[in-house]
């Protein structure tokens, strides 16, 4: 063959080498081809040439010399072989024409006698007079899905990565980058080298094959799509080696494919046929693109251990069809070693068009047995702040990952915040928390809470108003609940609210908010604890400043912190992600409300603290949960499949006092075991005809509560199994409270 792939390597950032391609998203990984070209044609490789005497024109009737690379005025070497591999004859020829399949050389002396096996073999020669070798190359590179025959059009923008390399001037030694042609924001790709082997191959610079090492360096390209590695999927490179016969010919190239299926995998897997050897601990809260920002991840396993980042742009005017790397537009870290024990170590960003860029900064790498901890700082120049600034809200989204054992951990994802200098706290005239029997979106007192005491399971919203002084200019509001430790001044957010005000107008010196962000969903539609909302609240205006109010819900339960991959290490490894209690009243850690204002280029900010009490937390009331079928009225205590139910949940007082019926509310609620949804039935919240829900009130829209006696309060709804998982079993809570 002309074109003969020889070796291929592939090495990982991490060191592993393997001679397939083998990596996960973010990985850089360092393809090597070896091959060797010539141009010629054998006749015992199963292509058959015939010979014209008069007039000396070879015909190839299953190829093209063209192609192949034959052109006017090349030597030709002739041999003639018999079928044992004995050398007839062999003679020199200069090619006079050639067309397709037919070559007119100027001499001919002997033909092969087909009949007896005998073999020809046609090369060009590349050294002396008339010498040709293969003269350019250009190189197409790609990731297409594993199993699919492939091509050269980028599935991030369509786009072709292509490199065009000068053959002419390599004379069986030296290297050569490629030169990149058209746009190259299709790829990850960092560089595209080719070594000429010859001499090293056969120690002769003269023979008439030439051996090449071709050499790709790019970032595993499946940063932006996770669908790419749905079920059984995964990436592969795709590689297309053009041939150029004389340089810059942009016809009759030779062209040879590299399409073998990779071993690849996206976060949290380990490539794609590998089981993951490691665990992620703790994982990255808030990170700002405006300031310096401290961090710590916890992972476990052994080494290697590594550590990549990329921004992930939402914009298609920004990454698509441009002539950067998708390494620079994306200013993306590739999978990075550190060490143990690594202190002070600057890991520096690719910059983007715009300059921007950022260093993550190794502090330290502790490690305690195969538990390590990584200490960093998250530090951006200002080229970076300006770009983030620019960019939409939404288009801020960043990724960090950290690589132990054989997995990519995700421990960043999340759109990047403004974290302008803290001047200050918000001055609030009405900072209140409203429980479930409040259901409005208003508060009006006026002295601020010191602590708000709640229960596992309970809906609640803050509510806060303030001030703004006419004119001041805006950024965002970000209302957050956040997990906090009074020790270490740790912090993680659970819940995020983020309203940009940037371009929101002013209208005689003041933003005109009125800003809408959806929260609880699974909320009866009757309740007012479905929306986050900002503004204006006109009734606290005064002479220089107008009034603002957040309203922001908050339901408190398992559900919420399942997931949430910047918890600290306290809470980690066993089942307290799904434990209701440890967040809220694990030692030294508490919930607040954090409110965040950037006013001015400036941030101020209002922190409340909330008191999470465990579901049974009040021992002077007994509780009990019974199941009736309604249709016989018999009290079985287990989910009856099929048959309309009855709840009843009854609660005593134990201290000889009375319920007030007029000031005590409560709500049955059911969810699938570890499961969701959340289902309601409430006294205070009327039901809102949905057909799906599992709990319905008895005859109006409310949850029957009745009084029996002035110590016992009953709550009773029906409950249709039916409508509801009973696969992992099912969890029903009941819940009393007087109203304040």
């Amino acid at each position: 063959m002309p074109i003969t792939i020889l070796n291929k390597k592939f090495t990982q950032q991490l060191g592993a080498i393997t001679n397939f391609y083998q990596g996960n998203v973010g990985d850089k990984i360092t393809a090597e081809i070896e091959f060797k070209t010539n141009i010629s044609v054998n006749t015992a490789n199963g292509h058959y040439l015939t010979l014209n005497p008069v007039d000396n024109i070879i015909t190839w009737s299953s190829g093209d010399f063209e192609v192949e690379g034959f052109r006017v005025g090349d030597s030709i070497n002739f041999v003639k072989y018999t079928s044992g591999g004995a050398i007839i004859s062999q003679w020199t020829a200069v090619c006079n024409s050639v067309n397709g399949s037919q070559i007119d050389v100027t001499t001919i002396p002997s033909w092969i006698n087909a009949s007896n096996g005998e073999i020809i073999l046609m090369q060009t020669i590349t050294f002396g007079s008339n010498a040709h070798k293969r003269e350019g190359l250009i190189v197409d590179v790609n990731h297409v899905q594993n199993g699919n025959a492939g091509n050269e059009f980028s599935l991030i923008d369509g786009d072709v990565t292509r490199f065009s390399f000068d053959l002419r001037t390599m004379n069986g030694t030296g290297n050569q980058f490629g030169s990149a042609v058209g746009n190259q924001s299709g790829q990850f790709v960092e560089s595209i080298q080719i070594f000429d082997e010859t001499i090293a191959k056969t120690g002769n610079v003269d023979n008439n094959e030439k051996y090449y090492r071709l050499k790709i360096i790019f970032i595993q390209s499946g940063l932006y799509q996770p669908s790419y590695f749905d079920y059984a999927n995964c990436l592969k490179l795709f590689s297309r080696l053009r041939f150029q016969s004389k340089f810059g010919e942009p016809f009759d190239n030779l062209i040879e494919i590299y399409n073998d299926d990779g071993d690849t995998g996206y976060f949290g897997e380990a490539f794609n046929l590998g089981v993951v050897n490691s665990t992620l601990i703790q994982s990255v809260g808030d990170l700002s693109f405006d300031s310096i920002m401290s961090g710590q991840i916890i992972v476990n396993g052994a080494t290697p251990l590594a550590i990549g980042c990329s921004y992930i742009p939402d914009d298609e005017t920004y990454y698509k069809n441009k002539p950067e790397s998708q390494r620079n537009l994306g200013m993306t870290i590739q999978t990075s070693i550190i060490s143990l024990g690594s202190t002070n170590v600057p890991i520096t960003s690719p910059l983007n068009p715009s300059g921007a860029g950022y260093i993550f900064f190794i502090n330290s790498v502790v490690s305690v047995g195969t538990t390590r901890t990584i200490n960093f700082q998250f530090m951006p120049n200002p080229a970076f702040t300006t770009f983030m600034e620019s960019r939409d809200v939404g288009d801020r989204l960043f990724r960090i990952w950290a690589r132990i054992g054989n997995t990519n951990h995700l421990v960043f994802e999340n759109q990047l915040i403004s974290n302008p200098p803290i001047a200050g706290n918000i001055d609030m005239v009405v900072s209140e928390y409203l429980d479930h029997s409040q259901n409005y979106q208003n508060a009006f007192d006026l002295d601020l809470l010191v602590t708000y005491k709640a229960n596992v399971e309970d809906d609640i919203a803050y509510c806060g108003k303030f001030r703004i002084d006419y004119f001041d200019n805006c950024d965002f509001l970000n209302a957050k609940i956040e997990a906090f430790n009074v020790v270490t001044n740790e912090k993680f957010t659970i819940q995020s609210n983020y309203f940009d005000i940037s371009s929101i107008p002013q209208i005689a010196g003041k933003h005109i908010l009125n800003e809408i962000q959806p929260v609880n969903s699974q909320f009866l539609t009757t309740s007012e604890k479905r929306e986050c909302i900002l503004t204006l609240d006109p009734l606290i205006d005064d002479v220089g400043a107008y009034g603002v109010k957040i309203y922001m819900p908050i339901l408190y339960r398992w559900e919420t912190w399942i997931e949430q991959l910047n918890a600290n290490n306290d809470f980690y490894p066993d089942d307290k992600t799904k434990n209701w209690v440890p967040f809220g009243t694990f030692p030294n850690w508490i919930l607040r409300t954090r409110i965040e204002l950037s006013k001015n280029a400036l941030q101020y900010i209002f922190t409340q603290p909330i008191d999470i009490l465990d579901y049974d937390s009040e021992p002077l009331i007994d509780q009990t949960i019974e199941l009736f079928v309604d249709s016989t009225n018999q009290n079985v205590q287990i989910v009856t499949d099929g048959l309309l139910m009855r709840v009843v949940g009854t609660h005593t007082l134990l201290n000889g006092s009375s319920f007030d019926p007029l000031n005590t509310f409560g709500m049955i609620t059911i969810e699938p075991t570890e499961s969701s949804p959340r289902w309601m039935c409430s006294s205070v919240v009327p039901f809102d005809n949905n057909i799906n829900n599992p709990l319905t009130p008895m005859s109006t829209l409310f949850c029957d509560m009745t009084f029996p006696v002035p110590d016992v309060c009953r709550l009773e709804c029906f409950f249709d199994p039916t409508k509801i998982d009973l696969s992992n079993g099912v969890k029903f809570t009941t819940k009393i409270k007087t109203i304040n």
